[in-house]
């Protein structure tokens, strides 16, 4: 059994199938792997997805170049999610 068994869905593949093409596109990245890592480390824990996810997110911008200081962590979580 794999660690994302009980938290892959049909609405979230996409998401887990681009973490898995993180480390080979930012493969000379130490920040961006090792907030990969850290977050593939508590992928199960209680409340760390969405922190891991924003680090993970920011680490990603740094090595691209992409400013994201405008930004705040809750436009990061969510950027285009629609709300019921």
């Amino acid at each position: 059994m794999f660690l994302t068994d009980k938290l892959m869905t049909e609405k979230n593949r996409d998401l887990f199938v681009a973490l898995n093409e993180i480390f080979v596109v930012y493969s000379d990245s130490p920040a961006v792997i090792t907030a990969l890592k850290k977050m593939h480390n508590e992928l199960g824990q209680q409340g760390r997805l969405l922190d891991n996810l924003v680090s993970l997110i920011k680490e990603m911008c740094k090595a691209s170049g992409v400013p994201f200081g405008k930004l705040n962590d809750n436009f990061i979580e969510s950027p285009f999610t629609p709300k019921n």
